[in-house]
C-alpha cells in the first residue's frame, strides 16, 4: 500500500443541487399521500406539531406507514390509524390517517394501491366519531412538499446543523452526536439535497439498510441513483465471495470453544477471568487495527506487528497485559480460528488486499457519493478498506467521491476500537481533512428520558479522559418528539428472582415492550423461555421502542460508581464499555422508560433513584397493571409485533420469528377466516412473516424439524393472504436453501416473476447468499442441463440476484459459455435459442452453432468474419458454392475447385438439345467420361511394429465409419 506521506493530492466529485421534481418510485410520483385540508388549519399555530407531521408523512410517503402506529379501540372509528405528533404545553396531539383499503377507505375506488389518507390532527382525548369525507377535500402531497425547505404545508424537519452537514461543499465530512441526535437522518438529508451522482448507502444493520431503501425510493434526487447495502453485503462484493454473519455472542462462543485456554493457562496474567475481554482486544485492536501503510504489520499483514502494538501507541491495555496477550496468541495457534472467530476482519482483509492490487468489481466503479452510518461500529481496517476504495476510484476516474460518515463513540457497544483520532489521521492523509459537525439536540427522546441519559453520561467523569468518548453536548429540541411531561420514569423493585421470572414470561407477550439488560450477555436468573426475550445492548442498538424494562440497573451502578484503579488499564476499559452500554440501553425508550431491580440494596436503590430524579414506584403487579390496561385493538397489536419482528430480524433470529407468530395468531384463521378481515394488516402480517422465515432458511443452521416449520408456516401465509408467485417463490426458497448445492435457477425465476415492488422480502433473505448464487449462475452456464434456460430474462434473473454491476454485459458473459457448452454438448438448437438472445453474437460461436444446425453458408460466412478461413473453406465446400470456397483453398483443394468450376461452366456452354442429337454409343461414351469414382474411406490400424498403416475401403452413399 501507498505510505501516507507519498499519497497525490486527490481531486473530488462535485454533485449539483437537484432541481425541484417530482418524489422518485412509486411511493412519490402517483399521489400515495393525501391531506386533508383541514389539517392545515390545525396545524398552523403549531409549529411544533408542524415538524413532527412532516417526519410522519416523509415516513409513510418512503414506507407506507410511520414508525409508531396505533389504533382505535372504538368499533365506529375501526380502520383508523393513529401516530403521535407530540405536544404543546402538555397537549398530545395525534395524526389520525389511513390506508386505502379499510373500512373508512375502501369507498373510495378511485384511489390508487398503496395511497394513504391523512385525515386530521386530534387532541388524543378526542375520540368522537371519524369519517373520511369526501376526496375532493384532500390535496395530493408532492416532493416539494415533504423534502423542501420551503415547504407550503409543514415547518422544515431539520436542524441548523443537519442542514449546515447536508448542504456544506466539504467532500469528507464527519457528523457525530449523542443518542436520538438525527445522525442517520442528517446523513438521509445529504443525499437528496444534492443531484447528478450515483450514491453507496453502507449501514451496519439489513433492517436500516432495507428503511433506507425505501427512503431513498422515495426521495433520491432526480439524476442520482442510490445503492443501499449493509456492510457485509459490501466486503462480499469486493471479495467476491459472501462474508459469513455472525453475532457478537456467537463469536465470543466460537473463540471459547477455539482457544485453548487451559494449555495456556500460566500466562494468562492479567487476562485470567477476562475471556470477553481478551477477544474484544484481539478483534478491536491487534486484527482489527492492521492497517498496511498506518501501522507496521506481521505475519503476512493479518495482525499487528509487536512494534506497532506495544509501543506505537495503537493498544492502550499497558505494556504487561500487553505482552501476555501476545504470549496468549501465539501458543494459541491463531491462524486455525481467526477466521471463524471474526470471519468480518478476515474479509476486511482480503477486501483491502485486493483493492491494494487495484481490483475492483465492476458494480462497485461507478459510485460519486459514498455514505457510511454507524462508522463506531468498524474497526479501523474496516474504515480503511472504505478509504483505500475511494482512492482506487480516484485512480480509475480521476476523481474521489464524497464521502459522509456518522458516529457516536459514546455507543461503541460492538469492540471496534474505534477512536476518532485514529478515523481523522486516516482521513487525513488518505483522503483529505474532514470537517466535522456536532449535533447537540436530541430530537428523538422526550426531555424525561433526554435528561436521565445525560446524567447516565457524568459517568465518563470517573475515568480519565483519554478513554472518555468525545466531548458531546446534548439538548432536548422540543416539539420533534413527545413533550417532556409525556414520558414517564418508573422504578419497579421486585422482591426475589422467582417474581422477576415469572414477569419477564407475562412481559414477553406485551405489546411495544423492550427489556433490555445492561450488560453484555443476558443474566443467569432470566428463564430459557424468555431469553429470546431479552436484548443486550448490542442487540438494542439503533432500535426504539415506546416503553422499555432495564433489568437490574441498579447493580450496574453500584459497579460503575466504584473507585476505578487507574493503574489498571483493562479495568478502565472495561468500565468504559459499561458505560457505553448502560447509555445505549437508556436511551431506546420513547414514553416510558422504566428500571427493573430484583432484590436491590440500599446503595443500588439509592443509585437507579437518582438517576431517574423524582421516579414513579411500582411493583411487578403494578407494572403488568400498567400494561394491560391498555385498551389496545388487535390491529394495533398486530402492528406493534410485526414492527418487532422486523427491527430484531437482524439481531436475534428467535425473538423475531417468535413476535411474527404472535402477529400470525392475533390475525387469527387463514383467508376469509382471519379475525381481523382489514386487508392492509393481513399484507403487513404476510410480509413479516415471510420475511422472518426466508432470512431464517438463508441463514440459520437449522435442525430438520424447524426448517419444516418454518417453511410450512411460510407456505401457509403465502397461499392464505398472498398470491401464487409467492407461493411459489417460498417453496422455491425452501428447496434451494436445504440443499445450497443445487442449481438457483428455479429460486430466482420465481423472484423475478413476483416483481419489484412484491418481492422485497426476498430480497432482504437473499442479501447474505449473493455471491454463492451468482458463482451458482456461472456454474448453471456452464452445466449441460440447466444451460439452455440461459435464453429466458437473464438480465432480471441477475437482477434478483443483487448484480451491482453492467447486468447487460454479464448476461452477455454468461450466455456466452451457455453457448458453448450446448456446442460442446451437441445440443445446436438450444445453443442457437441462447444465441438468439445476444444483440451482436461472436462470429465464431455463431459459426460453430450454424454449422451444427447445417446452416452451411451462414456457418461459413460466421467463420470467414472470424478469420477462421479453413472451417469457412469447409462449410462453403459442404454447401456446393465453389466460388466463395476457392477463395480460401490452396494446393490439391484448389485445383479440384477450379476445374469443378471449368467443368460446370463447359457444360453451360454445350449445344441446346445435344442430347437429343447423340448416339447411344455417344452417350456411354460421354457417361462413362464423366462418371465420379467411387470414394474411398480411409481407417488407420495398428501395425505389427506398433506403427499405423492406412486402409481403405469401400462405400456406397453417404460415407461412413469404418470398422
Amino acid at each position: 500500500m501507498t505510505t501516507s506521506g507519498s499519497i497525490p493530492k486527490l481531486k473530488f466529485f462535485r454533485p449539483d443541487f437537484p432541481t425541484a421534481g417530482p418524489m422518485r418510485g412509486e411511493r412519490g410520483a402517483d399521489g400515495r399521500l393525501r391531506l386533508h385540508q383541514s389539517i392545515l388549519d390545525e396545524i398552523e399555530n403549531r409549529p411544533r406539531v408542524s415538524k413532527r407531521l412532516a417526519i410522519v408523512a416523509q415516513q409513510m410517503a418512503a414506507l407506507g406507514r410511520s414508525t409508531i402506529v396505533k389504533g382505535c379501540s372504538d368499533p365506529v372509528n375501526s380502520g383508523w390509524r393513529r401516530t403521535p405528533l407530540g405536544g404543546h404545553h402538555g397537549m398530545h396531539y395525534y395524526l389520525w390517517w389511513s390506508p386505502q383499503g379499510t373500512r373508512q377507505t375502501q369507498r373510495f375506488r378511485s384511489l390508487k394501491r398503496n395511497s394513504i389518507l391523512l385525515r386530521a390532527v386530534r387532541h388524543h382525548d378526542d375520540h368522537r366519531p371519524l369519517n373520511a369525507g369526501r376526496l375532493m377535500d384532500y390535496f395530493t402531497l408532492d416532493w416539494s412538499d415533504l423534502d423542501s425547505d420551503s415547504a407550503p404545508c409543514f415547518e422544515t424537519p431539520w436542524t441548523d446543523v443537519q442542514q449546515l452537514f447536508a448542504l456544506e461543499d466539504k467532500p469528507v465530512r464527519l457528523v457525530y452526536g449523542y443518542p436520538g441526535s438525527g445522525k442517520t437522518v442528517a446523513l438521509w438529508r445529504a443525499v437528496e439535497a444534492r443531484s447528478s451522482g450515483n450514491t453507496l448507502y453502507l449501514s451496519w444493520s439489513r433492517s436500516l439498510t432495507e428503511h433506507a431503501r425505501a427512503r431513498f425510493g422515495a426521495f433520491a434526487p432526480p439524476g442520482s441513483d442510490v445503492d443501499t447495502r449493509d456492510f457485509s453485503t459490501f466486503l462480499g462484493e469486493l471479495c467476491g465471495s459472501d462474508v459469513r454473519r455472525q453475532s457478537l455472542a456467537a463469536s465470543r462462543e466460537v473463540f471459547r470453544r477455539a482457544f485453548d485456554w487451559w494449555k495456556i493457562s500460566d500466562h494468562q496474567g492479567p487476562w485470567r477471568n477476562r475471556m470477553d475481554a481478551l477477544h474484544a482486544e484481539l478483534r478491536a485492536v491487534l486484527f482489527g487495527c492492521a492497517v498496511p501503510g498506518m501501522y507496521e504489520c506481521d505475519d503476512d499483514d493479518a495482525r499487528l506487528s509487536e512494534k506497532a502494538y506495544l509501543t506505537d501507541g495503537v493498544s492502550s491495555v499497558g505494556p504487561t497485559a500487553g505482552n501476555h496477550l501476545l504470549e496468549l496468541v501465539r501458543r494459541s495457534g491463531w491462524r486455525g480460528w481467526y477466521g471463524d472467530v471474526f470471519p468480518e476482519i478476515s474479509s476486511a482483509r482480503s477486501a483491502l488486499s485486493r483493492l491494494n492490487k487495484g481490483h475492483l468489481p465492476d458494480g462497485l466503479r461507478h459510485f460519486d457519493r459514498i455514505v457510511v452510518d454507524e462508522v463506531q461500529d468498524l474497526t479501523l481496517l474496516e474504515v480503511a478498506v472504505v478509504a483505500q476504495y475511494c482512492r482506487v476510484l480516484a485512480a480509475r476516474r480521476g476523481y474521489a467521491p464524497w464521502l459522509l460518515l456518522a458516529f457516536d463513540d459514546g455507543q461503541t457497544v460492538r469492540p471496534s476500537g474505534f477512536d476518532p483520532g485514529r478515523l481523522n489521521n486516516l482521513l487525513h492523509h488518505w483522503l483529505t481533512t474532514p470537517e466535522e459537525f456536532n449535533l447537540e439536540h436530541n430530537v428523538r427522546s422526550p426531555g424525561l428520558i433526554a435528561r436521565v441519559v445525560e446524567r447516565a453520561s457524568f459517568l465518563y467523569t470517573e475515568i480519565r479522559k483519554g478513554y472518555r468518548p468525545v466531548d458531546q453536548r446534548s439538548q432536548l429540541m422540543e416539539g420533534t418528539g413527545a413533550s417532556p411531561v409525556d414520558a414517564r420514569l418508573i422504578y419497579a423493585e421486585i422482591e426475589n428472582r422467582a417474581e422477576a421470572r415469572n414477569l419477564l414470561v407475562e412481559l414477553g407477550d406485551v405489546d411495544d415492550v423492550a427489556i433490555v439488560t445492561p450488560e453484555s450477555t443476558v443474566p443467569d436468573w432470566v428463564p430459557p423461555e424468555s431469553r429470546n426475550a431479552v436484548l443486550t445492548p448490542e442487540e438494542a442498538k439503533g432500535l426504539e421502542y415506546s416503553s422499555v424494562c432495564v433489568l437490574e440497573m441498579g447493580s450496574v451502578l453500584t459497579r460503575l460508581r466504584r473507585s476505578v484503579d487507574e493503574q489498571d488499564p483493562l479495568e478502565i476499559h472495561e468500565r468504559r464499555t459499561a458505560m457505553d452500554r448502560l447509555r445505549v440501553a437508556l436511551s431506546r425508550a420513547t414514553e416510558n422508560l422504566i428500571l427493573v431491580d430484583v432484590a436491590p440494596d440500599d446503595r443500588a436503590r439509592q443509585l437507579c433513584l437518582q438517576l431517574l430524579d423524582t421516579p414513579e414506584r411500582f411493583t411487578a403487579s403494578d407494572l403488568l397493571e400498567l400494561f394491560e390496561d391498555a385498551d389496545y385493538p388487535p390491529d394495533e397489536r398486530i402492528y406493534t409485533r410485526t414492527s418487532d419482528a422486523r427491527r430484531l430480524a437482524d439481531i436475534t433470529a428467535g425473538r423475531a420469528w417468535e413476535r411474527a407468530l404472535q402477529a400470525l395468531r392475533l390475525l387469527g384463521g387463514a383467508g376469509d377466516r382471519a379475525l381481523v378481515d382489514d386487508r392492509s394488516v393481513q399484507i403487513e402480517v404476510r410480509d413479516t412473516v415471510l420475511s422472518i422465515a426466508t432470512r431464517r432458511l438463508v441463514e440459520a443452521s437449522l435442525d430438520p424439524a424447524m426448517r419444516e416449520s418454518i417453511s410450512q408456516t411460510a407456505e401457509t401465509v403465502a397461499q392464505a393472504w398472498g398470491s401464487r408467485k409467492q407461493l411459489v417463490a417460498v417453496r422455491e426458497l425452501a428447496l434451494w436453501t436445504a440443499n445450497r448445492r443445487g442449481q438457483p435457477l428455479d429460486l430466482l425465476a420465481a423472484g423475478l416473476a413476483l416483481g419489484e415492488s412484491d418481492r422485497v422480502w426476498l430480497d432482504a433473505a437473499l442479501a447474505p447468499a449473493l455471491q454463492e448464487l451468482r458463482q451458482a449462475l456461472r456454474n448453471c452456464a456452464n452445466d449441460l442441463a440447466s444451460a439452455p434456460r440461459f435464453a429466458g430474462d437473464l438480465d432480471g434473473i441477475l437482477r434478483v440476484a443483487g448484480l451491482m454491476g453492467d447486468v447487460g454485459e454479464e448476461a452477455r458473459r454468461l450466455r456466452l459459455a451457455a453457448v458453448d457448452a450446448l456446442a460442446n454438448g451437441a445440443k445446436f438448437k438450444a445453443a442457437s435459442q441462447v444465441l438468439a438472445r445476444l444483440e451482436s453474437p461472436e462470429p465464431r460461436r455463431l459459426a460453430v452453432v450454424s454449422e451444427g444446425l447445417g446452416l452451411h453458408s451462414q456457418a461459413a460466412a460466421a467463420f470467414q468474419e472470424a478469420e477462421l478461413y479453413q472451417d469457412a473453406l469447409r462449410n462453403w465446400r459442404k454447401d456446393g458454392k465453389y466460388e466463395e470456397a476457392l477463395a480460401h483453398a490452396k494446393g490439391k483443394t484448389k485445383g479440384d475447385l477450379e476445374w469443378m468450376i471449368k467443368a460446370e461452366k463447359l457444360m453451360e456452354r454445350r449445344p441446346r438439345e445435344i442430347h437429343n442429337r447423340l448416339t447411344v454409343a455417344e452417350r456411354k461414351r460421354l457417361a462413362k467420361a464423366t462418371r465420379m469414382p467411387r470414394r474411398r474411406n480411409i481407417r488407420t490400424t495398428s501395425g505389427k511394429g506398433g506403427g499405423r498403416s492406412r486402409q481403405y475401403t469401400k462405400s456406397r452413399g453417404a460415407p461412413r465409419r469404418a470398422g
